[in-house]
């Protein structure tokens, strides 16, 4: 099978997808800043008990909360990365999906005005095997056999 080209192009509509996962990172980024700041507060929290028990600065009990701030802060970084990243694959995979079926329909269409002002009777449109609203084709090969028939 040489000469087939079997990668897909994921971003089949740049704008809508890229608006749609700028949406979603800022909604991860959100949830992670409402976490952080819970986080912190909770070790504000624990800094304040070792002050009212008492404790001096250099105490272990501060140097503890010290080292497992910074290791919850370090691992929570390394967990939101994988994360994003993980939610942009997966979000890109779905968009293309969703995606797929419009802008096929929007090709379809600029095809079936320019074949009837040819007089020509276009083919009916076929979507992807995986993609989502597969009955939409279906719909619209109707109206559109509807309308070429005059009724």
């Amino acid at each position: 099978m040489f000469g087939l080209n079997r990668r897909k192009k994921y971003l089949i509509y740049p704008p809508f997808q890229l608006a749609l996962l700028l949406a979603n990172v800022i909604s991860v980024l959100a949830c992670l800043a409402i976490f952080a700041t819970l986080l912190s507060s909770s070790f504000n929290e624990m800094i304040q008990l070792g002050q009212q028990a008492g404790f001096p600065e250099g105490h272990p009990y501060f140097q503890f909360l010290s080292v497992q701030g910074s290791t919850v802060v370090h691992r929570l970084l390394i967990a939101v990365a994988i994360c994003l990243a993980l939610n942009t694959v997966l979000f890109i995979w779905l968009s293309h999906r969703l995606v797929g079926p419009i802008y096929g329909m929007k090709l379809y269409l600029e095809r079936y005005v320019e074949a009837r002002k040819r007089g020509e009777r276009p083919p009916p449109i076929v979507f992807r095997k995986n993609d989502f609203f597969q009955d939409l084709a279906g719909h619209l090969n109707d109206a559109l056999d509807t309308k070429r028939d005059g009724a």
